[in-house]
């Protein structure tokens, strides 16, 4: 098994300066083609849906813990 180099891992995760450059490139044209009004509507969305979230997984958990002891 080889070891891979700084720059094929960069290559591998995406954390180059040439995948940067094109995320903030689509980044900047949906800003300007959308605005900022379309992000602050997902970011109240995601804290909005938050604690529903979490009471499901919660619940869920439980559900599974409760199946795995009883068997």
């Amino acid at each position: 098994m080889r070891e891979l180099t700084f720059e094929q891992v960069e290559e591998v995760s995406g954390g180059g300066l040439s995948s940067a450059e094109a995320v903030g490139i689509l980044g900047g044209m949906g800003v300007a083609k959308f605005g900022l009004g379309w992000a602050t509507m997902g970011v109240g969305a995601a804290f909005a849906a938050g604690p529903l979230i979490v009471i499901g997984m919660s619940g869920l958990a439980f559900y599974a813990g409760y199946k795995m002891f009883i068997q």
